[in-house]
């Protein structure tokens, strides 16, 4: 059996360990946006700062699901993995493996979405 960490799984593991590092530092670029977004709108409560606001988050909460489940969204949507260097993208050929991959990503994406939406009503609750 293949170890999560180093090979592709169906539906579980598509990224390896430099896949990982891209998105560790893309995490703090992410979290840092979605602070800075967040004091942002307590001095200028704009809807489109709100948007903003919930792209970042969505961004911030997409990126550590992907660093701790090793499965990123994209690749799973468009059917790659990659455990080499970067770039480097393998294409997954089996049909029920693509199947269980895009389900897997859209099951993450939606969890990434209901943890987003609360965060910025709260946020647009407490600045209005």
């Amino acid at each position: 059996m293949n170890n999560k960490k180093d090979s592709y799984q169906t539906g579980v593991c598509n990224i390896g360990d430099r896949e990982v590092v891209i998105r560790q530092k893309l995490l703090l670029f992410a979290f840092a946006s979605t602070v800075f977004f967040t004091v942002l709108v307590h001095f200028f409560n704009t809807s489109l700062l709100y948007a903003v606001l919930a792209f970042a988050t969505l961004s911030t909460v997409i990126t550590i699901l992907e660093i701790k489940t090793r499965f990123c969204i994209l690749f799973g949507v468009f059917s790659l993995y990659n455990f080499k260097e970067p770039g480097n993208l393998d294409d997954v050929t089996d049909r029920m493996c693509k199947k269980k991959d895009r389900i897997k990503a859209l099951q993450y994406f939606i969890s990434s979405v209901v943890i987003t939406l609360p965060y910025v009503f709260i946020i647009w609750f407490f600045t209005r």
